[in-house]
């Protein structure tokens, strides 16, 4: 889409060369950081206040939400307050260096402080890891979790602990002179009031 309207409405026509296996969220991100001018990092990465002193983020596109889950075979969590109780024996995998990695290590320091926590190197990583230890769960951004039903997977998701708090944005290196267009382009198209 973006390509489309830059060569629509500026006249000059991009060529794309996607990178990456999305198997690390950390190099993805770091790529970023330390690109030159032209790249742009896209991912569910949550506009963080921290993060606008490494990259420069387009406008959000879509609320974050997080999806607190575990295998389906987990009875339903009633609070999070029980956590440490209906979760007892558990493990929590999370994403390093991810907004959700953030969010389990908030519900050890709150309220499960014996809670041993795994890093992986994505929320991809950490959703199989639940498929396959049903003593285990983490948190999902809604994208993994929505497609995971969609497929079939066993996964449960804890509404108590739903957490929609945060934006997504697309990264650019710090200072990029690509971040007023990519800003104009979602003026423009206006994602975030679409279906």
């Amino acid at each position: 889409d973006f390509t489309t309207w830059v060569e629509t409405t500026k006249g000059v026509k991009l060529k794309t060369n996607f990178v990456g296996s999305g198997n690390s969220f950390g190099d993805m991100y770091n790529s970023v950081k330390t690109g030159q001018e032209g790249v742009i990092g896209l991912g569910n990465i949550t506009i963080r206040e921290g993060r606008k002193k490494e990259v420069s983020f387009s406008p959000a596109f879509m609320n974050s939400f997080a999806i607190l889950a575990s295998h389906k075979s987990v009875t339903e969590l009633s609070a999070l307050s029980a956590i440490s109780t209906e979760f007892n024996g558990m493990k929590a995998w999370a994403a390093a260096g991810t907004t959700n990695e953030q969010r389990v290590l908030n519900l050890k320091k709150e309220h499960y402080p014996s809670l041993t926590v795994e890093s992986v190197s994505s929320s991809p990583e950490a959703m199989q890891k639940i498929l396959s230890n049903s003593r285990s769960f983490s948190y999902l951004d809604i994208t993994f979790y929505l497609d995971a039903v969609k497929n079939g997977k066993s996964l449960r998701r804890h509404a108590v602990g739903d957490n929609g708090s945060e934006e997504f944005g697309l990264i650019m290196p710090l200072g990029s002179d690509w971040a007023p267009i990519m800003a104009e382009f979602f003026q423009a198209k206006n994602y975030r009031s679409s279906n």
